[in-house]
């Protein structure tokens, strides 16, 4: 007993060399370990020896310490995997973040996950688990293809849980338009969007989503579970923590065709197909054409009433909701407008009649200031525009920034002047109504623009005043009830359907996929969606005006979604009527400025219909040498575009 006592490591000598045999020790390690005197020796040196039995149970531990050792060290544990599982489950809200925003396929989100179970086995082993991804989800049969109702208010808790402060009422944009799947199928979706107006984002959530190889076959059935949901939250109201939130549609944005399919009218195209006035239209060279710009106007009465029989298929569901079925039917600017009359004026520059087709000399010159333009246009505009030989392939933002921005410049001296002048009428009468500030003020006056425009339209390019040059006189109308362009048009519900068709993988079951998609992206945790405004990037690289050392530098300003920096094409402000180059963002505690140059010799850049500068449209010279310091709180973005010796701006209207 003394000699298994005496050894520091309580190990029995007597089994030394056969543990050397199992461990497969080299025979001379072996022979030369330390020998049982040794070990004594080293015993005699530790600070208690013991010599007998009788001392081992004198300092013999006590049991309580041991007791408080191991339950410290299972606490020390269980608090290890807590902190584990916490980790793991903030390391898979990270990932499910990413997976979903990054469209991750679930093969290789699989793969991710087997490797960082190697090191974080609390992590799921399926990305399906991961992702939160349904497996049991109602899929009706209805109006000859099939349909899942996501709901109204689930979307709209959703949007109202992300801003802040609470509305005591919302305004609900519909959206209704079909969207082809395949090139090599009759697939397509009939989604039904909704956009709340007080949501800064603007970013739409979907109501429904109808798919099959044609649009519904019955729109009342398929509009029948929304138009129920609608009517009882009309009247209910949503409750979000605690406080009971009104809901009103404001309109529905659609094109025409969705227009005729929604309000079960006539299409477009047919006799009695404007939705707006009562004119019959005329069938003339192989097209129906609506030539008068004073006929009596439709109003929700005469509507529900169908005095006009012939504009009328049937019954829309919609109408036992109290919507209304003229008033709230808008002209949506991005088909009417863009891709109506902006792609048939240029159709008929390239192709048209010889009066109005323009040489291929002219077309190449214009191509080539629309490609110049592109290099400084600034980064509010994602497609930058390019050459009218393209102009097949624009999107509806081109012919949008065409008409807005770059058209007057680039046409100017290479139409002839009467074709010109027809298409400034255009362009002023619309900039009126896609600016906030001035579409209420001088919406008569833009009304009367349209009106002459589509009169002279008639007498330079012949009888083509078809539905969308029509759509021209009701447009300011619309305005004065939704205010500017921007506020009621297609773009945001386009680029939505653009990301749902991005998420269908293959195409086996498109619309079961779909709802997976938008199944798992709610599953993430909601935040506060706001726009990242202030200041960034900061700098001592100057310039500074005389005198001024106390305000912290910047190169970039954020303020709802426009940028203004020290790059080109993002640098250029309207300030008091001047047209300024931004050098210099300061700050301090109290107030922001802008450390600028003022472009000299300002004059209009045209005079007809009105002039340039009432609309704050300029034709500027070099920037003078002196640094002038501006409020950051009062200016304007604008846009430069070479003209000759100088530039022509124009103040920003959109920032999407």
């Amino acid at each position: 007993m003394s000699k298994i006592l005496n050894h520091p490591f309580n190990v029995n000598a007597e089994a030394e060399s056969d543990a050397a045999d199992d461990l497969n020790i080299p025979v001379c390690l072996a022979e030369n370990a330390p020998s049982d005197d040794v070990w004594s020796d080293a015993a005699s040196d530790w600070p208690m020896s013991y010599e007998s039995e009788s001392e081992i149970e004198f300092n013999v531990v006590d049991d309580n310490v041991i007791d408080e050792f191991w339950s410290d060290a299972l606490t020390e544990t269980d608090t290890s995997d807590e902190q584990s599982v916490e980790s793991a489950e903030c390391l898979g809200e990270e990932l499910r973040g990413w997976a979903i925003d990054s469209q991750v396929p679930q093969c290789h989100l699989n793969g991710l996950l087997g490797i960082l179970r190697k090191y974080h086995p609390y992590l799921p082993k399926d990305s399906r688990t991961l992702l939160g991804t349904p497996t049991n989800y109602e899929v009706q049969q209805i109006a000859g293809g099939t349909m899942h109702y996501f709901g109204v208010e689930k979307g709209i808790r959703h949007i109202l849980h992300q801003i802040d402060p609470l509305p005591k009422a919302i305004h609900l944009q519909v959206n209704i338009d079909g969207l082809p799947l395949f090139k090599s199928s009759n697939q397509q979706f009939w989604p039904i969007l909704g956009l709340v107006e007080e949501d800064k984002t603007k970013q739409p959530f979907v109501i429904a989503l109808y798919l099959g190889s044609k649009k519904p076959a019955n729109v009342n059935l398929f509009l029948e579970t929304f138009v129920n949901e609608y009517g009882k939250l009309k009247l209910e109201g949503v409750d979000v923590i605690g406080k009971c939130v009104d809901i009103k549609i404001s309109n529905f944005v659609c094109d025409a065709s969705a227009q005729a399919f929604v309000k079960n009218i006539k299409a477009h195209n047919a006799y009695h197909g404007c939705e707006k006035c009562t004119q019959e239209g005329t069938w003339a060279e192989n097209r129906m054409t609506f030539p008068e710009v004073d006929s009596p106007l439709r109003i929700d009465a005469s509507f529900i009433n169908k005095d006009d029989e012939f504009h009328h298929k049937g019954t829309s569901v919609l109408t036992e909701v109290g919507i209304g079925m003229v008033s709230q039917f808008p002209f949506d600017f991005m088909h009417l407008v863009c891709l109506g009359v902006m792609r048939k004026l240029i159709g008929f520059w390239m192709r048209g009649p010889c009066p109005t087709r323009l040489g291929a000399h002219q077309i190449g010159l214009i191509s080539a200031a629309l490609v110049s333009f592109a290099m400084t246009l600034p980064r509010e505009f994602a497609r930058k525009g390019r050459s009218l030989v393209e102009v097949d392939r624009w999107k509806a933002t081109e012919f949008r920034t065409f008409l807005l921005y770059t058209g007057p410049v680039a046409l100017k001296d290479h139409l002839p002047n009467v074709l010109y002048h027809n298409f400034m009428l255009l362009h002023v009468a619309v900039r009126i109504l896609c600016c906030p500030s001035l579409c209420l003020q001088y919406c008569d006056f833009a009304e009367k623009l349209l009106i002459t425009f589509v009169e002279h339209f008639q007498s330079v390019y012949g009888n083509y005043v078809v539905y969308n040059i029509h759509g021209l006189t009701h447009l300011a109308n619309d305005s004065r009830q939704f205010g500017a362009l921007h506020n009621f048009s297609a773009f945001p519900f386009e680029n939505f359907l653009y990301t749902i068709k991005k998420m269908i993988r293959t195409p086996t079951q498109p619309l079961q996929q779909i709802i997976r998609r938008l199944s798992e992206k709610a599953s993430v945790r909601a935040k506060k969606r706001v726009f990242k405004d202030g200041f960034y990037q900061e700098h001592k690289n100057g310039p500074l005006p005389y005198n001024v050392t106390q305000f912290t530098q910047y190169k970039q300003y954020i303020n709802g979604g426009t940028l203004i920096s020290l790059s080109e094409g993002d640098n250029y402000i309207l300030f008091n009527g001047d047209i300024h180059i931004v050098k210099n963002i300061l700050k301090d505690k109290e107030a922001s400025h802008l450390v600028c140059l003022k472009f000299q010799n300002k004059s209009s850049f045209f005079t007809y219909p009105i002039d340039s500068s009432s609309l704050n449209i300029s034709f500027v010279k070099q920037p003078g040498q002196s640094l002038t310091i501006v409020p950051l709180q009062t200016v304007t973005k604008v846009i430069l575009l070479q003209y000759k010796d100088g530039f022509v701006a124009y103040p920003l209207l959109h920032t999407a």
